[in-house]
């Protein structure tokens, strides 16, 4: 199975609506950060792992503005959740925590109600 590289791209006046982007989960980019070797066989290093991460966020990002751009909602908001989740990998990477937290809060948020509200840390979730 072939993968785009799609950060940094320049999109110009591309159009995108004729792409069936629910058919397409992520882009190339997320994938290699998944592979441990390089294009010729040499293991990745920690700083490759985290390049290859800052660019698949910023793939997701760029694709997620230019389909909003052009009135894709849905699949924008598909792709701007994956940024998300990539920026917070990223976050915890790099034992940023509070960069962590901030992004993912509003996941536990959605998950435990809006009657949890407010969130102390000594009763996140308990019902």
């Amino acid at each position: 199975m072939g993968v785009a590289l799609l950060a940094d791209i320049h999109w110009n006046d591309a159009t995108l609506m004729r792409v069936d982007w629910g058919e397409i989960k992520k882009p190339g980019d997320e994938e290699e950060t998944k592979r441990q070797e390089m294009a010729d066989g040499v293991a990745k290093t920690e700083f490759d792992r985290t390049w290859d991460h800052h660019a698949a966020v910023r793939a997701n990002r760029q694709l997620a503005n230019m389909l909003q751009a052009q009135g894709l909602n849905e699949d924008a908001a598909r792709f701007a959740f994956r940024a998300q989740i990539l920026q917070r990998k990223i976050f915890w990477k790099q034992r940023d925590v509070d960069k962590w937290f901030l992004l993912s809060w509003p996941d536990t948020v959605i998950a435990c109600g809006a009657s949890s509200l407010p969130i102390s840390s000594s009763s996140l979730c308990a019902r």
